[in-house]
Protein backbone atom coordinates (compact mmCIF):
# COMPACT_ATOMS: atom_id res chain seq x y z
CA UNK A 1 0.00 0.00 0.00
CA UNK A 2 2.82 2.64 1.11
CA UNK A 3 4.71 1.56 -2.52
CA UNK A 4 1.17 2.42 -4.50
CA UNK A 5 0.62 5.24 -2.29
CA UNK A 6 3.85 6.81 -2.80
CA UNK A 7 4.27 6.42 -6.52
CA UNK A 8 0.45 7.69 -6.80
CA UNK A 9 1.02 10.81 -4.89
CA UNK A 10 4.13 10.50 -2.74
CA UNK A 11 6.12 13.55 -4.03
CA UNK A 12 6.82 15.99 -7.59
CA UNK A 13 7.60 13.31 -9.55
CA UNK A 14 4.31 10.91 -8.46
CA UNK A 15 1.41 10.65 -11.54
CA UNK A 16 -0.76 12.70 -9.68
CA UNK A 17 1.70 15.22 -8.85
CA UNK A 18 2.40 15.41 -12.45
CA UNK A 19 -0.33 14.55 -14.45
CA UNK A 20 -2.80 16.94 -12.22
CA UNK A 21 -0.36 19.99 -11.18
CA UNK A 22 2.55 19.65 -13.08
CA UNK A 23 0.58 19.02 -16.82
CA UNK A 24 -2.90 20.81 -15.83
CA UNK A 25 -2.29 22.86 -13.52
CA UNK A 26 -5.35 22.19 -11.71
CA UNK A 27 -4.60 21.98 -8.16
CA UNK A 28 -2.11 23.88 -5.37
CA UNK A 29 -1.40 20.86 -3.71
CA UNK A 30 -1.52 17.08 -4.40
CA UNK A 31 -0.47 13.86 -2.56
CA UNK A 32 -1.83 10.49 -1.05
CA UNK A 33 -1.46 9.22 2.36
CA UNK A 34 -2.16 5.61 3.84
CA UNK A 35 -2.28 4.44 7.03
CA UNK A 36 -2.68 0.80 8.18
CA UNK A 37 -3.99 -0.51 11.82
CA UNK A 38 -4.21 -4.29 12.89
CA UNK A 39 -7.66 -4.61 11.53
CA UNK A 40 -8.40 -1.94 9.01
CA UNK A 41 -6.32 1.21 7.26
CA UNK A 42 -7.30 4.16 5.19
CA UNK A 43 -5.76 5.25 1.75
CA UNK A 44 -6.66 8.87 0.94
CA UNK A 45 -5.84 11.58 -1.73
CA UNK A 46 -5.43 15.30 -0.83
CA UNK A 47 -6.12 17.92 -3.44
CA UNK A 48 -6.02 21.49 -2.84
CA UNK A 49 -8.12 23.51 -5.50
CA UNK A 50 -10.08 26.51 -6.40
CA UNK A 51 -13.93 26.14 -6.99
CA UNK A 52 -13.43 26.71 -11.03
CA UNK A 53 -10.99 23.92 -11.40
CA UNK A 54 -13.10 21.23 -9.25
CA UNK A 55 -15.50 20.04 -12.22
CA UNK A 56 -12.40 19.54 -14.31
CA UNK A 57 -10.17 18.16 -11.33
CA UNK A 58 -12.92 15.29 -10.36
CA UNK A 59 -12.74 12.72 -13.97
CA UNK A 60 -9.01 13.67 -14.52
CA UNK A 61 -8.61 12.13 -10.86
CA UNK A 62 -10.80 9.40 -11.48
CA UNK A 63 -9.20 8.54 -14.84
CA UNK A 64 -6.20 8.44 -12.84
CA UNK A 65 -7.03 6.17 -10.17
CA UNK A 66 -8.91 3.73 -12.37
CA UNK A 67 -6.26 3.23 -15.06
CA UNK A 68 -3.58 3.18 -12.39
CA UNK A 69 -3.96 -0.56 -11.64
CA UNK A 70 -2.93 -1.13 -15.16
CA UNK A 71 -0.62 1.03 -16.17
CA UNK A 72 2.03 0.54 -13.33
CA UNK A 73 6.02 0.10 -13.83
CA UNK A 74 8.84 -1.61 -12.71
CA UNK A 75 9.96 1.67 -13.08
CA UNK A 76 7.74 3.01 -10.57
CA UNK A 77 8.25 0.28 -8.35
CA UNK A 78 12.00 0.98 -7.80
CA UNK A 79 11.01 4.77 -7.01
CA UNK A 80 8.37 4.20 -4.58
CA UNK A 81 10.80 1.54 -2.90
CA UNK A 82 13.35 4.11 -2.74
CA UNK A 83 11.49 6.37 -1.11
CA UNK A 84 10.08 4.51 1.58
CA UNK A 85 13.22 3.27 2.51
CA UNK A 86 15.15 7.17 2.06
CA UNK A 87 12.11 8.31 4.63
CA UNK A 88 12.76 5.07 6.98
CA UNK A 89 15.96 5.63 7.27
CA UNK A 90 15.97 9.74 7.60
CA UNK A 91 13.09 9.26 10.02
CA UNK A 92 15.76 7.35 12.33
CA UNK A 93 17.64 11.12 12.76
CA UNK A 94 14.15 11.90 14.68
CA UNK A 95 13.69 10.72 18.47
CA UNK A 96 10.35 11.43 18.24
CA UNK A 97 10.24 10.13 15.08
CA UNK A 98 11.68 6.62 16.50
CA UNK A 99 9.64 6.92 19.56
CA UNK A 100 6.16 7.12 17.18
CA UNK A 101 7.28 4.27 14.75
CA UNK A 102 8.16 1.95 18.21
CA UNK A 103 4.90 2.56 19.90
CA UNK A 104 3.34 1.90 16.04
CA UNK A 105 4.80 -1.69 15.75
CA UNK A 106 4.33 -2.45 19.45
CA UNK A 107 0.67 -1.75 18.81
CA UNK A 108 0.49 -3.41 15.47
CA UNK A 109 3.05 -6.25 15.41
CA UNK A 110 3.74 -6.79 19.12
CA UNK A 111 7.53 -5.94 18.68
CA UNK A 112 9.61 -3.19 17.72
CA UNK A 113 11.12 -4.07 13.71
CA UNK A 114 14.85 -3.76 13.04
CA UNK A 115 15.21 -1.12 10.63
CA UNK A 116 16.94 -3.49 8.26
CA UNK A 117 13.90 -6.10 8.43
CA UNK A 118 11.53 -3.87 6.90
CA UNK A 119 13.68 -2.53 3.93
CA UNK A 120 13.98 -6.48 3.47
CA UNK A 121 10.24 -6.36 3.57
CA UNK A 122 9.69 -3.38 1.21
CA UNK A 123 12.38 -5.11 -1.32
CA UNK A 124 10.59 -8.01 -1.16
CA UNK A 125 7.34 -6.40 -2.63
CA UNK A 126 6.59 -7.23 -6.35
CA UNK A 127 4.83 -5.36 -9.01
CA UNK A 128 1.58 -7.94 -9.21
CA UNK A 129 1.11 -6.92 -4.88
CA UNK A 130 1.33 -2.91 -5.80
CA UNK A 131 -1.26 -3.83 -8.92
CA UNK A 132 -3.52 -6.15 -6.38
CA UNK A 133 -3.41 -3.68 -3.87
CA UNK A 134 -4.25 -0.76 -6.52
CA UNK A 135 -7.32 -2.82 -7.99
CA UNK A 136 -8.86 -3.37 -3.87
CA UNK A 137 -8.23 0.82 -3.71
CA UNK A 138 -9.80 2.25 -6.83
CA UNK A 139 -12.82 -1.11 -6.54
CA UNK A 140 -13.70 -0.37 -2.69
CA UNK A 141 -16.08 2.40 -1.24
CA UNK A 142 -15.06 5.50 -0.81
CA UNK A 143 -15.47 8.75 1.37
CA UNK A 144 -14.88 12.54 0.85
CA UNK A 145 -14.22 15.08 2.93
CA UNK A 146 -14.32 18.75 1.46
CA UNK A 147 -14.30 22.17 2.51
CA UNK A 148 -14.75 25.36 1.07
CA UNK A 149 -17.20 26.28 -1.89
CA UNK A 150 -18.80 22.56 -3.12
CA UNK A 151 -21.43 23.45 -5.39
CA UNK A 152 -19.48 22.20 -8.16
CA UNK A 153 -18.55 19.20 -6.57
CA UNK A 154 -20.16 16.05 -7.35
CA UNK A 155 -22.25 13.69 -5.63
CA UNK A 156 -20.22 10.58 -4.50
CA UNK A 157 -22.01 8.36 -6.01
CA UNK A 158 -21.08 10.37 -9.51
CA UNK A 159 -17.81 10.06 -8.25
CA UNK A 160 -17.94 5.96 -7.56
CA UNK A 161 -19.39 5.29 -10.66
CA UNK A 162 -16.68 6.92 -12.52
CA UNK A 163 -14.09 4.57 -10.52
CA UNK A 164 -16.15 1.66 -11.66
Amino acid sequence: LLIYSSLLGGGMSSRLFQEIREKRGLVYGISSFSSSYTDTGVFGIYAGTGEKQIEELIPVLCDELKNSPYSISEKEIKRGKAQLKAGLMMGRESAFRRCESAARQLLIFNRVIDPLEIIKQIDAVSKETVEKIAKQIVAGPMTISSIGPIKKLETIDKIQNRLN
